[in-house]
């Protein structure tokens, strides 16, 4: 097989397993009713099944760089959708609220696994175009976070749309053992050792709010009648259409700028969503505001600290604490002011994640 067949193949593999982890993560939040009628629960506690999830996110993250140095890419690379494929079941199939949770938890440990070594994988095999490779990465972790919701609200229930996130895990563990002529792990270098602090805020800061946008607007968007499944749904399908369209300039952006101007928009459309006759459009609109963000501030961060699993692994710790964290404080919000606050949470941690990012400083901000 030609060097350019084993690049198609491996780039069609990573894709496939970017497609299932956006998928995996999105079926929470449309979810929630279903969890509230099945098992008699508060919104407040809600917030715990996708913390389960972060939280084994966390402990797979961080166990990552070991395994990849001890299995490498090949073995480690399907183990990851194999983990995600049991906690699904498992979902499908708890037979109460704890056994829920705690199936979260295993479909996190593989969503980290997962997660970790393909980010690392795409940094070392296309390093002369990362923030290319991230981009087109990220656009099928859109896709499959778009159809995540739409899983949900056209299966109905709990056991249907879950077994079907199992079959997808298994097809994708598959496609992933399948790819030949994987490289060795990569040693690190560039960070001397030091954890990257700075866009380990970063991290944690964004993906609290992209995921506490993707699991309650889908909860405020039910609340005003609106479909909520359907709009997060695009929610995620703009995130994915503005990468695609990224994708051409990608060496001419600087990634710095992209996220900022990524972080203000979203802010500014999040402040007037409240406002408009169709909200559930507002969501969508931010969803194509923050398309950039994610590619733009991985490129970023390996920059500077290299595609090394340690300090990837750092940065995807941060961001696992962050969908850890916000979520559940989001459920709170609710709890005390209603679902109508959540654009306006939002919107302040949007804004926060913006004035944030205006304070690194780094040789790492243009490709």
């Amino acid at each position: 097989m030609s060097a350019p067949d084993v690049a198609r193949r491996l780039l069609f593999a990573l894709l496939a397993g970017g497609a299932l982890v956006g998928l995996v993560q999105t079926t929470y939040g449309p979810a929630f009713p279903a969890f509230e009628d099945r098992y008699g629960v508060a919104p407040g506690v809600l917030g715990l099944v996708v913390g389960a999830h972060f939280l084994g996110n966390l402990l797979a993250t961080a166990a990552a760089p070991a395994l990849l140095s001890r299995l490498g890419f090949a073995r480690a690379l399907p183990a990851g959708p194999l983990l995600m494929a049991a906690g699904a079941v498992g979902i499908a199939l708890a037979p109460g609220f704890g056994a829920l949770v705690l199936a979260a938890g295993v479909v996190g440990l593989g969503f980290g696994l997962a997660n970790t070594t393909q980010l690392v994988l795409t940094g070392v095999a296309f390093a002369e175009r990362r923030f290319w490779a991230f981009n087109l990465e990220s656009a099928a972790f859109g896709l499959g976070s778009m159809l995540g919701p739409w899983l949900v609200g056209g299966l109905g229930g709990v056991a249907a749309p879950f077994l079907v996130v199992a079959l997808l895990a298994l097809s994708v563990a598959a496609a992933l053992r399948r790819v030949p002529a994987l490289p060795e792990p990569p040693r690190e270098r560039g960070s001397g050792g030091r954890l990257p602090l700075g866009f380990m805020g970063l991290f944690f800061l964004y993906v609290g709010l992209e995921a506490s946008a993707g699991h309650w607007g889908a909860y405020h968007l039910d609340a005003v009648g609106e479909l909520g499944a359907f709009w997060i749904g695009l929610y995620w399908g703009f995130q994915t259409l503005g990468r695609f369209l990224l994708a051409p300039f990608t060496r001419r952006i600087s990634e710095a700028a992209s996220f900022r101007v990524a972080l203000l928009v979203a802010a500014a459309v999040f402040l007037v969503l409240p406002r408009l006759t169709a909200p559930g459009l507002g969501y969508a609109l931010a969803g194509f505001a923050l398309a950039p963000a994610f590619p733009a501030a991985m490129a970023w961060a390996q920059g500077v600290h290299g595609p090394g699993g340690r300090a990837t692994a750092w940065l995807l710790i941060a961001a696992a604490l962050g969908g850890a964290v916000f979520p559940p404080l989001f459920g709170v919000l609710v709890e005390g002011f209603g679902p109508r606050a959540v654009p306006l949470g939002l919107f302040a941690l949007a804004l926060s994640v913006f004035f944030y990012a205006l304070r690194i400083r780094s040789p790492g901000s243009r490709p």
